[in-house]
């Protein structure tokens, strides 16, 4: 920090509260995977038991002071307009309206061939969906494609 540079923590979120107490001080930013708020989507696609200890972490970090951006790659079948409202809304209420919302798209891959790719147009109804909650940070889209198109 005092070289002006910062340190950023790209992570899937699971952490036990005593790691990040541990972590956040010499953390800047804090970049989590945001998947869901229901136990659902963890359940069949990590080895999570569910949201809540994701949530949980996200907020602990907050309250350390560190600044947060949340992550979510829209997947077909499990995020509807209504979860994705739900979502915003959790965002906007527990972290702020200023919070980072990243909308990825979802791709087949590895294990996960049966889920269609996500729609361009899903993208961009989730984000008027999270503008619509008072989100005021929204990115489209996967950074990957836009920085290296």
């Amino acid at each position: 920090r005092a070289a002006g540079l910062y340190t950023v923590l790209v992570t899937n979120g699971m952490f036990t509260p005593e790691s990040i107490d541990l972590l956040a001080p010499w953390i800047d930013v804090y970049r989590a995977d945001f998947k869901s708020l229901d136990d659902r989507l963890y359940r069949e696609h990590t080895r999570f038991a569910g949201a809540e200890g994701i949530r949980d972490g996200i907020v602990r970090m907050a309250r350390h002071g560190v600044h947060v951006e949340l992550v979510t790659v829209v997947m077909p079948g499990y995020h509807d307009d209504e979860h994705l409202a739900r979502m915003a809304r959790w965002i906007v209420e527990t972290l702020g309206p200023a919070t980072p919302w990243h909308l990825s798209r979802f791709v087949p891959y590895a294990h996960v061939t049966d889920i269609a790719a996500t729609p361009d147009a899903s993208i961009a109804a989730a984000a008027r969906i999270g503008r619509a909650a008072g989100l005021q940070r929204i990115a489209e889209g996967d950074w990957y494609e836009q920085d290296h198109a």
